[in-house]
């Protein structure tokens, strides 16, 4: 008998309601009570930052403020996004013995899959490594995910009809420092799926077409569902305790609220930015009194970031980067298009000029 992939299209929530769900179902499929689940969502208009991002540094605040656009914070890393009418979200939650044993090669596999979907409507769509699926080298999905135990996550959106200009005005993007011409250069970079077929088809038909694609890609027949009340129960749950809460959303951004000499360090690699930030304790010594790691790296587990950062409160900066190497390996971390020796660098690499006289670094 054939496994089945329940397929569940939940209607319009807000942002954060859709990102509790998301982790209620992870932890339903961590318990067995959740089965292997393909879920499209549907936002109001939002701004959604990683889940190690820097609120301010992504969103410009001001704007969404102005223009009634919520801000939520999700459990995977990567880039802010923007979700919105003409924006399908999509996820799967999943056991990991459905798919390889990696990151990158889950992804290329899921993303195959999401490609292989959209080009039913007649379209050349292809996975573009690390995690967008892109139309004549032009973006039209990007997507993210990380594994929490035995549970795979996956992510992504699909943009069926793109609001280019309140995608460049509710984020920070580099672009608007152009002007016309970067916001030019960004919509030569994107594309969506009423530019290329002449209208947006139905997002029912567009649901249909992913689910299919991705139950023949895990080998899985998809069969329509809904969501239990015990999930939605959870989801209210994790909610009002945590994604929904606005300290959960703000994040770093209160990090240093104390004095102290602060110190930064930001690679950006194939697998995204990394920005260590050392603030260290006052008086004589280096000590490491709080770090933050942020960027737009994908990492599993979810939690590894703020669990290292626990982890290298109170050393001596001389120590944070052997402690930073001991500490990935004892977690099991995985990283998506680095290794973990790219974020021991830059810890050491921070930490080397946290230890350093004031005035000595170059």
């Amino acid at each position: 008998m054939s496994q089945t992939l329940r397929i569940i299209d939940s209607g319009l929530r807000s942002a954060r309601a859709n990102l509790s769900l998301t982790e209620a179902l992870t932890r339903g499929r961590r318990a067995g009570t959740t089965p292997d689940s393909f879920r499209f969502q549907h936002f109001p208009r939002s701004a959604i930052v990683g889940r190690h991002q820097i609120l301010p540094r992504e969103v410009d605040l001001a704007w969404c403020a102005a223009n009634d656009v919520a801000t939520a914070r999700r459990m995977t890393g990567g880039g802010a996004i923007v979700m919105g009418p003409g924006l399908l979200g999509w996820e799967l939650i999943l056991s990991r013995t459905l798919v390889p044993d990696g990151l990158a090669e889950t992804s290329a596999r899921l993303c195959g899959a999401i490609a292989a979907g959209l080009s039913r409507f007649g379209i050349a769509a292809t996975y573009r490594p690390r995690n967008d699926i892109e139309v004549g080298g032009r973006k039209v999905s990007g997507t993210g995910g990380y594994f929490e135990g035995q549970v795979l996550v996956f992510q992504g959106t699909v943009l069926v009809d793109l609001d280019i200009g309140f995608m460049t005005s509710a984020l920070n993007l580099p672009i608007r420092k152009l002007g016309k011409r970067g916001l030019d250069a960004f919509a030569e970079r994107v594309c969506d799926l009423k530019g290329l077929l002449g209208t947006a088809p139905a997002m029912r038909t567009v649901e249909e077409a992913l689910a299919e694609a991705v139950g023949e890609a895990l080998g899985l027949v998809p069969e329509w569902g809904t969501l239990t009340a015990a999930e939605e129960a959870l989801a209210g749950e994790v909610h009002d305790t945590e994604i929904g809460r606005d300290a959960f959303v703000e994040g770093h951004d209160d990090a240093f609220p104390a004095p102290g000499r602060l110190v930064s360090h930001a690679v950006q690699t194939p697998g995204g930015l990394i920005e260590v930030t050392l603030k260290l304790r006052d008086g004589a010594g280096a000590i490491i009194d709080q770090a933050v790691i942020s960027g737009d790296y994908f990492a599993a587990p979810p939690r590894l970031a703020a669990d290292l950062e626990a982890h290298l409160r109170q050393l001596p900066a001389e120590a944070a980067g052997e402690a930073a190497a001991r500490f990935l390996d004892t977690a099991g971390a995985r990283f998506l298009g680095l290794e973990r020796a790219d974020v021991v660098a830059v810890v050491a690499e921070a930490a080397r000029q946290a230890a350093a006289p004031a005035g000595d670094v170059p």
